[in-house]
């Protein structure tokens, strides 16, 4: 008779864990489709973006004319030219956004901004998403008008 009840008990226990089981990978099946309908679109984005060209950076010329009598003369450069006042940042690194609302971008996107959060947060735009996005990881072009 006690052992009866010790294979009710054991089935019993052995049912919730396979109850428990079942939950987990029903979770993890979700989670796994949300993460691949978010790189799909991260694929299809990328790939209607325009592909950067590469460009190589111009040399330094060393001059070894007589009236320079051999000291080095470097090429002028000019800055990159922005030609709109709208106020933007060039991204020094990459971010990947880690909360809702925050903007994703890549490292050397010009990003729109639209105000300032607080000393650690901006506001922008790019390629038509908005959203916040840490100051430390970008140079300001064109300054927010106050």
């Amino acid at each position: 008779h006690n052992l009866l009840e010790t294979d009710v008990e054991q089935v019993s226990q052995l049912s919730s864990f396979v109850d428990s089981l079942l939950q987990y990978h029903r979770q993890a099946t979700q989670i796994l489709e949300e993460v691949t309908e978010k790189l799909t679109a991260r694929v299809n984005d990328a790939q209607s973006r325009p592909r950067r060209e590469f460009r190589p950076k111009p040399r330094q010329s060393f001059d070894y004319g007589e009236e320079s009598n051999g000291g080095y003369s470097p090429s002028p450069t000019s800055p990159p030219a922005f030609s709109t006042a709208e106020a933007s940042c060039k991204a020094l690194y990459d971010f990947e956004p880690e909360n809702e609302g925050e903007l994703g971008f890549q490292e050397g996107d010009i990003i729109t901004l639209v105000s300032r959060i607080d000393e650690n947060w901006f506001e922008g735009k790019l390629r038509g998403q908005s959203g916040y996005f840490p100051t430390n990881y970008v140079e300001v072009v064109v300054p927010l008008q106050h």
